[in-house]
């Protein structure tokens, strides 16, 4: 969002430059230099009248207005943090050594079905198991630079991001009730984002693109009535590609280049990046609004109108990505065994998943209308009352390229139970459709609000409203056009999935296209709910507040209460129609052996088809043909947010401004707001279990801003003649310091429960604390510079695995311990004095975190990491800012 005036009679404009070097800055903690910085911003503006010699004068009547010096601004920040971690298997894993480590490590291939295996000896891999694909990933992946099992590689790589925006805006009066606006901002952005480790392995590059351009006509139809007419487009580019190429390649993938390797425990860094798309998004949107003034009543109406076109092309991870987890090299439902790096030399991939995407276009129209009154019904009484009305289409594929499981649909190659592919577009095989959804037309949203003034400087105020969002629509599956592969363990994880070297099973890799409605058999799927009000329905929150305004001399106190509560909330997490009634773990172990085994037989169950291959836990599924399917854009989330808040402000006077805010609140929900941070539900048919406080949650904040001239200089108390009022007058501080609780924890367990959920959680040990005793000024973190493991600050104790077959009784998020707070002092001193009549200078110094302090970050909360407890980073340190402006 970008604001500006317009230009006016006189040229008028400004440069500025801002400058930031680490060596002005304070080091992490555990970093022997502070983070590599080199940033400059630096642009300005210019503004006026447009005056063509002997053809044109448009004093009073053409402007115009560029922001940025030459309609241009630019950005240049290379930046490395130093003291970033991750874990890497040490020399002695690589060569099949895991003495060091506390699992024990059992031979998948020494047991049959039902018996028990055996260790490896002396927790040793012999070399000639070593699988291939895990050697030649080895070879050119670094080796640990910091001693011990985890937290043992440590770097500082610089990312660089760099970026060039332009601004122009022209007005014109045609006359003094005809008043038009055109403007255009295009940005180039490119990012080169490195993680800790090597650039080929851990990089991502993004290179950006935006353009937007609106017009806008404003008329005064009569003094009473005034309308705005605005035109808008934006058009936004990003690519997004990643590791290099090695030129490995496993069996039956699409391409070679750098297979993507994941872990499931131990805390194992990710290795590889490969998921390369691109992404063009066009945007038109129309916006009328009318105003009329009329007695004591302002009505305002209006519509707006927008047009969305995508066109995504996922490249897709062509090489697969591969996850390795502890269970193949355990002994079943024994606690404290196995080891994912294990996994991982023995190439027994627990899940993989592969994709080569093809172009796909989305499109969608939304319509929105509104009237709304603000009425004063007497000189101490306004009331504001109106009503919007909004839907969206749901987007569509421009050809129909879309395709789901249906639930209702017989499977040809399941002897025809239900729950088979369906097909948009038209064609033989295809429904002919380029959506799925039906658009939800209920989307009314009241308004309502009042202001009653109680007494000459005290104001009551209250309102209530219901708001839609938007639709994000780009979870159409497409499988058939593309091809996305997926395949995972049956039995949680005792047996792979595939053994890598041996490459993907025989008939699972298929190249696009393909119209085949058991396209998906033995894979992942997925479906939504077709009826009109559940999938693209609009989310939509009811928001209240009721408030007391006091103005006291110059200061302006309030105090209110405010209440959103939100249902339909888009997700895919949250309904898994796939996953095994928890009643089925009555079974036991029953559930990881295959179906033709005798004892699975010998208890009275069959194969749900002929042809059907694998464990009883993965026949016993409403869906046996399937794995995983996800229930895409399900509008089945919900959240509900409470807070008091209390606010003093002060307008400029007397050398001072300032805004104190505080806020006392509560986020409750069973979706999460932050990307990445919630899987699927522990248990489908326990959904309330998964209500929460929120990911974002934070109970209180205190913030603090402002801005004083300092008494000094000319005219002032101090100071006021001579050298010293020209050296010291003019100087100004401004301050934002905020105080805010520490975020919400969540602690983890690997998921070997053969139910199919989406997590496991483990379960609390009474009569335990959770959290040490350390606080946080005397706490000490981990430090990879002195090689200090640090104190815990959640015990391991408190929590234990669960029983075999049984799932965790914890929470999502830990309801009485969080992580450390933040605290944050930003300080600016800066001058603005004259130079000429009409130009003046300022200069400044910005530090932010002025007192460095050290906000931990939040602790490792994964039970089989081995730093499970402790702390391994922190916020940015102090960081210094030089600035100097120049305007005329």
């Amino acid at each position: 969002m970008v604001t500006s005036r317009s230009g006016a009679n006189d040229p008028h404009g400004n440069l500025f430059l801002l400058l930031r070097n680490n060596v002005l800055d304070a080091r992490r903690y555990n970093a022997s230099i502070a983070d590599l910085t080199r940033q400059g911003e630096f642009g300005g503006a210019l503004g006026g009248p447009v005056i063509l010699p002997k053809i044109y004068n448009g004093r009073n009547r053409t402007f115009f207005f560029f922001i940025f010096f030459f309609n241009y601004t630019g950005f240049r920040r290379e930046n490395g943090v130093q003291g970033r971690l991750a874990t890497l298997a040490t020399e002695r894993m690589r060569d099949g050594d895991f003495s060091e480590v506390t699992q024990r490590i059992f031979d998948l291939l020494s047991a049959g079905p039902g018996q028990p295996r055996q260790q490896f000896p002396g927790n040793r891999i012999p070399a000639s198991r070593f699988s291939a694909f895990a050697k030649a990933i080895h070879a050119v992946l670094p080796l640990p630079n910091l001693p011990g099992i985890a937290n043992n590689y440590t770097s500082g790589l610089p990312s660089l991001n760099n970026i060039n925006t332009y601004y122009a805006r022209l007005d014109h009066a045609w006359n003094p009730n005809h008043r038009m606006s055109f403007a255009v901002r295009p940005r180039l952005e490119d990012r080169d984002n490195n993680g800790v480790l090597p650039n080929f392995i851990d990089r991502t590059y993004q290179p950006l693109y935006t353009v937007n351009a609106t017009i806008s006509d404003d008329l005064v139809l009569k003094p009473n009535l005034v309308n705005h007419l605005q035109v808008g487009y934006t058009r936004f580019f990003a690519e997004v590609s990643r590791s290099l190429s090695i030129g490995v390649k496993v069996p039956g993938a699409f391409e070679s280049g750098f297979p993507g390797v994941r872990f499931a425990g131990q805390g194992f860094a990710a290795i590889g990046q490969g998921d390369d798309r691109f992404n063009t998004a066009n945007n038109y949107n129309l916006a009328e609004a009318l105003s009329w003034t009329g007695g004591r009543h302002n009505f305002k109406f209006g519509l707006r109108f927008d047009l969305f076109q995508h066109t995504l092309f996922t490249v897709g991870f062509r090489e697969g990505q591969y996850t390795f987890s502890q269970f193949a090299t355990s002994q079943p439902q024994a606690a404290g065994t196995g080891h994912s790096a294990a996994s991982f030399m023995l190439g027994l991939v627990n899940n993989a998943s592969m994709a080569l995407g093809v172009p796909l276009g989305y499109r969608s129209r939304y319509y929105g209308f509104y009237a709304q009154d603000d009425w004063k019904l007497t000189n101490r009484l306004t009331l504001n009352y109106g009503l919007r009305y909004e839907f969206q289409t749901p987007f569509s594929e421009v050809a129909g390229r879309i395709s789901q499981m249906d639930r209702a649909v017989p499977n040809p190659e399941a002897s025809g139970l239900r729950g088979a592919l369906v097909f948009g577009g038209d064609g033989s095989g295809r429904t002919g459709r380029k959506t799925f959804y039906q658009t939800y037309l209920a989307g009314l949203g009241p308004r309502f609000g009042l202001a009653y003034k109680l007494a000459s400087n005290t104001v009551l105020r209250a309102g209530y409203g219901m708001f839609y969002s938007d639709l994000i629509g780009f979870d159409l599956d497409s499988q058939g056009f593309s091809s996305n592969v997926s395949v995972a363990s049956q039995d949680g994880g005792l047996t792979p999935a595939f053994q890598i070297d041996q490459g993907w099973p025989a008939g699972l890799v298929r190249l696009p296209p393909f119209i085949d409605p058991a396209g998906a058999n033995g894979q992942a799927a997925s479906t939504s709910d077709t009826r009109r009000g559940q999938a693209a329905r609009l989310p939509r929150t009811s928001q209240w507040q009721f408030g007391v305004q006091q103005n006291i001399r110059s200061v302006l106190v309030e105090m209110s209460y405010a209440g959103t509560v939100a249902h339909g909330i888009t997700n895919n997490a949250l309904e898994r129609v796939n996953q095994l009634h928890p009643s089925y773990l009555s079974l036991g172990p029953l559930l990881t052996r295959n179906i033709t085994d005798a004892a699975v037989a010998a208890a009275g169950f069959r194969a749900p088809y002929p042809g059907f291959r694998g464990t009883l836990a993965q026949s016993l599924r409403a869906f046996p043909q399937y794995q995983d399917i996800t229930t895409v854009d399900s509008a089945t989330g919900n959240s509900t947010y409470h807070a008091l808040f209390v606010k003093s402000e002060k307008r400029f006077s007397h050398g001072l401004q300032f805004l104190i805010s505080y806020a006392f609140a509560k986020n409750l929900t069973d979706v999460t707001f932050m990307s990445g941070n919630l899987a699927p539900p522990q248990d489908q048919f326990n959904r309330r279990a998964e209500k929460s406080i929120s990911d974002v949650d934070v109970p209180q904040r205190l913030a603090i801003s402002y801005v004083y001239e300092l008494p000094a200089g000319r005219g002032k108390p101090w100071l006021s003649g001579g050298l010293a009022a020209a050296l010291a007058g003019e100087w100004s501080v401004a301050g934002i310091h905020s105080f805010e609780s520490g975020g919400p924890v969540r602690v983890t367990t690997p998921n070997g429960l053969p139910l199919f959920g989406g997590h496991l959680r483990p379960n609390r040990v009474g009569g335990v604390l959770i959290r040490t005793a350390a606080d946080r000024a005397n706490f000490r973190p981990f430090n990879s510079l002195s090689g200090e493991q640090g104190d815990f600050y959640l015990n391991r104790e408190a929590f234990a695995a669960p029983a075999a077959f049984t799932p965790g009784n914890l929470g999502l998020m830990l309801p009485d311990v969080r992580s450390f707070g933040s605290v944050t002092e930003d300080f600016s001193l800066f001058r603005r004095f004259r130079l000429l009549e009409r130009w003046s200078a300022e200069v400044r110094a910005d530090f932010f975190n002025a007192f460095n302090r050290r906000n931990l970050a939040e602790p490792v909360a994964d039970l089989s990491n081995p730093s499970f407890g402790r702390i391994l980073s922190q916020g940015s340190a102090r960081i210094i800012q030089l600035g100097l402006r120049v305007a005329w």
